[in-house]
């Protein structure tokens, strides 16, 4: 029997409404494709993309002041405290090194000259004491922003001024000789957190300020020669070890109560191990001691196993991370691209490849067409993009991006432009096949 007219009119309404849905779902899939991750050119092109939009979130006169992102004290994923913003300012130095993208150049160096005071050239400002006091800027505060000027300098020279007229050498110096100013023999030694002798935290001993010294005292050896660098870092190391910071099984802990019970902190964050895996890695190139890139490998698989455990990076609190907590990953991953650089090992190699590797195309899934970025990787769902999913974002494009190369990164020759806060240019989603599906498919809607 031949279908009546109305059938006819059931069909049609039926099936277009149909086939215009599953078109439509194809090409929701397709807008969110991963990359193939075998064309570096293609990579560099998307971390520029994701540095763009991290920049977007600065915007001088407006949302920022002193060289930092205004802040807030929302405890939620939203907060954002002034060491963030030295954190910012270090990972985009180190994509401007891999990346060989100078475009920020102008902007990091004056943020970076007015988070220092200008002339003052210190992070704790004309007035340490207030700094220390009212407005809590402790040890490993400083330390986050002290990353920035020394990666600058080992960029563009150790003479290398920001506008103040201070040099970035000099800054990153100040802030290592202010910071190691606060070490003391109690339980055992180590650098105090708060710089306020008076304050509520005065007795605490975190892990991460004595792993941050390391770390800049080792950048510092790389730029100027040993000049009790090499002694000074062992010293902290030593007391990670001795007090049981540095658990036998590489576990990394938070800290010591340095009052009379001298109690270890249990808690557990992945950016104690990151900064630990970096410091190691940039010590261990510097002394040319291969017991610290040793210590760097066996520290990055217990890292790895614990906070990668398909090879996708996940911090423990997700997804419920306060601000504190929410960009903690990034710090890893960061230390895990350094050692990724010097180490000779090649199953610790492989391993953070493939952790980079799964990890960015988790990553890549989350973003919209113009890369922003979500930062739950393992498939949950995302809260809104912000200014630490981007940050992080760009931490692990950039590691990434140093798997193209053997070995160490060399230092890029840098063509600075224009300061812009443009996210630049989209990267194209679209494969040809894809494009030739959707028009079969658009065909096929209205034969």
């Amino acid at each position: 029997m031949f279908p009546t007219e109305y059938q006819h009119r059931i069909k049609f309404s039926l099936i277009i409404p149909m086939k215009a849905f599953f078109l439509i779902s194809n090409l929701y899939a397709m807008s969110r494709i991963q990359v193939s991750f075998s064309n570096q050119v293609q990579t560099h092109e998307i971390a520029k993309q994701i540095a763009g939009n991290l920049m977007g979130y600065y915007n001088d006169g407006t949302t920022a002041v002193q060289g930092c992102i205004i802040q807030n004290s929302a405890k939620n994923y939203t907060g954002y405290e002034w060491y963030e913003g030295g954190k910012m300012w270090s990972a985009m130095m180190e994509y401007t090194k891999v990346i060989g993208d100078g475009k920020y150049i102008n902007v990091v160096s004056d943020a970076l000259s007015q988070a220092s005071a200008g002339s003052t050239g210190s992070f704790l400002g004309k007035s340490p004491k207030f700094s220390e006091t009212l407005l809590g800027r402790g040890n490993d505060d400083i330390l986050w922003w002290a990353f920035g000027p020394a990666a600058a300098a080992e960029l563009l020279g150790k003479d290398a001024k920001m506008p103040s007229g201070v040099s970035f050498l000099n800054l990153a110096q100040t802030t290592y000789d202010q910071v190691w100013g606060d070490w003391d023999s109690s339980c055992g030694g180590g650098i105090w957190w708060s710089r306020n002798r008076e304050g509520k935290d005065r007795y605490y001993k975190s892990t991460i300020s004595q792993s941050q010294q390391i770390y800049l005292g080792a950048r510092l050896l790389a730029l100027q020669g040993d000049k009790g660098f090499s002694s000074q870092t062992a010293q902290i190391y030593n007391y990670l070890v001795a007090t049981g910071l540095i658990t036998s099984d590489k576990r990394i802990l938070d800290g010591i109560n340095s009052d009379t019970t001298c109690r270890v902190n249990q808690n557990l964050y992945s950016y104690q191990n990151g900064m630990l895996i970096g410091a190691l890695a940039w010590l261990g190139k510097g002394t040319s001691n291969s017991a610290y890139i040793n210590e760097a490998n066996n520290l990055a698989r217990a890292a790895l196993a614990t906070y990668a455990p398909n090879s996708i990076f996940i911090e423990p609190c997700e997804p419920s991370c306060n601000s504190y907590h929410v960009a903690f990953k990034g710090i890893l991953i960061r230390g895990l691209g350094y050692l990724y650089e010097f180490t000779d090992d090649m199953t610790v190699k492989g391993l953070i490849k493939k952790a980079l590797t799964e990890s960015v195309g988790a990553m890549l899934s989350t973003c919209d067409n113009n890369y922003n970025c979500g930062n739950i990787w393992t498939g949950q769902p995302n809260l809104p993009s912000n200014v630490h999913d981007q940050l992080n974002a760009l931490e692990l494009i950039t590691a990434y991006a140093k798997t193209f190369v053997d070995g160490p990164i060399p230092i890029p020759k840098l063509v600075t432009t224009p300061s812009s806060q443009s996210a630049g240019f989209s990267i194209p989603r679209y494969t040809s096949v894809n494009i030739c599906f959707a028009l079969f498919i658009i065909s096929w809607i209205f034969q």
